[in-house]
């Protein structure tokens, strides 16, 4: 099992709601991003953390590997100049903490599961 970090910024309600997560396959100037690359390999099994508005809200567990997928249309009306088509879907089965928490709040237990590269938190 490995453990994966997701910034949420425009996208958090839609995927969060539609139970997946959706990556571009390349950058606005036609280049591979590595974050978009790890999306195919997630495994099913896998634990997602999702760090959106400041604090983290959600984990997830993956349901199905990532899979090439056009943008859903959820998400058409963002990034448009930003984001191709042509994508990466993950299945996901999101899960709310009960309170949503400051990941310095529980820093040591962050740091075992992330390098310093995927969790880059000032200390």
């Amino acid at each position: 099992m490995t453990y994966w970090w997701v910034n949420h910024r425009k996208t958090y309600k839609q995927e969060r709601q539609g139970g997946y997560l959706w990556s571009p396959k390349k950058n606005s100037k036609g280049h591979r991003n590595q974050f978009y690359e790890n999306m195919k390999f997630a495994l099913v099994g896998d634990i997602v953390f999702s760090y959106a508005n400041g604090k983290i809200n959600d984990v997830g567990i993956v349901r199905e590997n990532a899979i090439s997928y056009p943008k859903p249309k959820e998400l058409h009306d963002f990034d448009k100049k930003q984001w191709s088509d042509d994508g990466w879907k993950i299945a996901v089965t999101w899960h709310s903490f009960p309170q949503s928490f400051l990941p310095s709040e529980h820093r040591d237990i962050l740091d075992s599961l992330f390098t310093p590269k995927i969790f880059p938190l000032v200390s």
